[in-house]
Formats: structure tokens, C-alpha cells, sequence
């Protein structure tokens, strides 16, 4: 199993900035927050890593799936400033949540807040997956609290006669992958 390629991320964040003509600061902020306040995801991630997670998101939309970022849906969290008002506010968005996927890149262990969101939520509802991120070519090997939870990853799934294929998520729970929608249902 291989990391998603950050410079595929940062592609399709730069595909969806220039479509629009707007930065990636200003797309992550311009998105509407969703009406019914219920997420598929909660995407845990640096702040440092803008357009991967603009990417990340653009591809998990791309998929129906209904997507959580703190600085899209809740700009005035913006400010990684660990306070109360902060962490009120993430553990109701996670408890809007089905599940947390959490970005691991070379920013991830210089996240003040990605370990408690990862604590938090896996105490909530244990539902966490790892999205490993790399701009290398080798698979992904967990390290240190990303080890306790299943990599998800992408593959191409061909559908039907015509061998059409189309990208779906899986989650690799000891070796065996299952598609991130049945995982997400159990």
C-alpha cells in the first residue's frame, strides 16, 4: 500500500484555485458550511499543509463524501491558538462526525492540536483511519500513534462490463482491505 502523492494533491488544489481564480487560503474559505451539520469526515491536518488538504478534500468530495476541514467550515478557527473556545468547538464538529481521517506528512508531528483531535475522536466514536501522504515513491510505513489505526488508501476499481474505472477508497484493517464505505457503515 502507497501514500497518496502529495504533488497529485497540490495538483488538484491548484487545478480547483485557478478554475476559480482565487488562492488556496481564499478557496479553503470560501466553501459553504453544510446545512444539516453532518459529516462523513472530520480531516485532521497541519496547518501547514494548505494545499495538500485542499487536494485531499477536493478528492474526497469528488467521491460524495460529505467533508470536514476546521478552516472551510469554521473560518474563525483559522488561528491555531490551542484555547477553550478552539477545542469547544472541534469536539462538536467531531461529534457531528462519522469518521476522522487523519493527513499524515512530514508536518504532522509538529501539529499542536492533530494529537488531541486523534485522542478525541478515537475515544468518541474509535472510527480513525491515516491518510499517508508522501512525496516519495516508498510504501507507507506507520510511526508512532498513526500505528494503532488503519492507512486508507486509494486504488482504481473497474465497474461493469465496459471495465470502466473510477477511484475508491479501502481501508487496510490488518492486511485485508474493505471499501472505506463498508467501513464507514461498521
Amino acid at each position: 500500500m502507497f501514500p497518496f502523492k502529495a504533488r497529485n494533491l497540490r495538483r488538484r488544489a491548484e487545478e480547483a484555485s485557478t478554475q476559480g481564480s482565487l488562492s488556496i487560503e481564499q478557496l479553503l474559505a470560501d466553501q459553504p458550511p453544510r446545512e444539516d451539520g453532518q459529516y462523513d469526515i472530520f480531516l485532521s491536518h497541519s496547518t501547514a499543509d494548505k494545499s495538500i488538504v485542499l487536494g485531499m478534500r477536493e478528492l474526497l468530495a469528488s467521491m460524495e463524501l460529505r467533508v470536514y476541514v476546521d478552516t472551510v467550515e469554521d473560518p474563525t478557527l483559522s488561528d491555531p491558538t490551542l484555547s477553550r473556545f478552539v477545542a469547544t468547538k472541534l469536539r462538536s464538529r467531531m461529534r457531528q462526525s462519522r469518521t476522522l481521517l487523519y493527513i499524515v506528512t512530514e508536518n504532522t508531528q509538529r501539529s499542536r492540536w492533530m494529537p488531541w483531535e486523534l485522542g478525541y475522536f478515537d475515544g468518541l466514536r474509535g472510527k480513525v483511519g491515516i491518510l499517508p501522504v508522501s512525496d516519495g515513491n516508498a510504501p507507507y510505513k506507520p510511526d508512532a500513534f498513526d500505528a494503532f489505526y488503519p492507512p486508507v488508501y486509494m486504488e482504481p476499481f473497474t465497474m461493469g462490463f465496459d471495465d470502466t474505472s473510477i477511484n475508491k477508497l479501502f481501508v487496510d484493517i490488518d492486511e485485508e482491505p474493505i471499501s472505506f464505505e463498508s467501513w464507514l457503515r461498521n
